[in-house]
């Protein structure tokens, strides 16, 4: 994984599709078995990729927070879903974090988006 120096942590409200914002998104299994909710993804503003989806699992208060790598997901937008290919029990194979690791991501990180992050 790459440092918590690079990454930047976009919460889910700001991510805009054409089924509307992910914010209230669930992340489902290949068998629709809830997942836990999308809480937001961690993105490389330099290399101007998005790296992980931050999933919560077990609930909001007392929910862990789990890293999965990007992987191709299909919206379902009357479900408010996105599927993943990754079952319940896989969940506690992939990283878990605390989201205040991250930085968010800010307007410095669109110039380095936007530009690639290389000086002119």
């Amino acid at each position: 994984m790459e440092s918590n120096d690079t990454l930047r942590f976009v919460q889910a409200d700001k991510l805009e599709t054409p089924a509307g914002r992910l914010n209230d998104f669930v992340l489902v299994s290949p068998t629709h078995a809830k997942l836990g909710t999308l809480d937001g993804v961690l993105v490389d503003p330099h290399d101007r990729q998005v790296r992980y989806y931050v999933v919560t699992a077990g609930g909001w208060l007392n929910g862990r927070h789990y890293l999965l790598p990007m992987t191709p997901a299909r919206l379902e937008s009357e479900r408010h879903a996105l599927q993943v290919d990754l079952e319940p029990e896989d969940l506690n194979q992939l990283a878990r974090t605390d989201l205040h690791r991250f930085a968010s991501f800010c307007d410095t990180d669109i110039v380095d988006t936007v530009f690639g992050g290389n000086d002119l």
